[in-house]
């Protein structure tokens, strides 16, 4: 059976979802998380979903017209509801129990909206850093990919500004 909300979206069933996303019903049970709180809160983030978008067009818009950065592409996107309900299995069962309900879920989980800046030059990520940390609050890490041939000191900057550093 799926849960249906005034949106007209169905979240799959228990089993059918963990099929789909690679779910261990192990992982599930070590979340501490109701089935029924889960269909809740989907149903709800499928409406809530729709007052995103001005805020995801608005911070593509910001960036895309910032002439005192760099940038040479912008893209966002804003969290599918399905994966709001992952993560809240994920991050639940890491912490042994629920991190959010229906109340509180909005808040918790702060990365229903995302925002990839693209620039051409590594040399450049310094003055986006800087401009988006100066307008908005960021929260996460931003991730920067290196290789073997890029200076000491970008890949030192990086990790002094608490970026994710992946290998390439």
């Amino acid at each position: 059976m799926a849960a249906k909300n005034t949106a007209g979206t169905e979240l799959l069933n228990r089993k059918a979802y963990f099929r789909k996303h690679g779910i261990d019903p192990k992982l599930f049970d070590k979340s501490g998380l109701v089935w029924n709180d889960l269909k809740e809160i989907y149903a709800d983030y499928c409406h809530w979903k729709t007052k995103l978008g001005p805020v995801q067009n608005f911070i593509v818009e910001t960036l895309s017209n910032a002439r005192q950065i760099p940038i040479h592409a912008v893209g966002a996107r804003i969290k599918d509801p399905e994966m709001v309900v992952g993560k809240l299995i994920r991050k639940s069962a890491e912490a042994g129990k629920p991190i959010a309900s229906l109340k509180n879920y909005t808040s918790v989980l702060q990365d229903l909206v995302g925002a990839r800046a693209l620039h051409l030059f590594k040399e450049d990520w310094p003055a986006i850093h800087d401009y988006m940390r100066q307008y908005w609050d960021v929260v996460g890490k931003g991730s920067a990919n290196v290789c073997q041939e890029d200076p000491p000191y970008l890949v030192k900057q990086y990790s002094v500004c608490g970026c994710k550093k992946k290998k390439k």
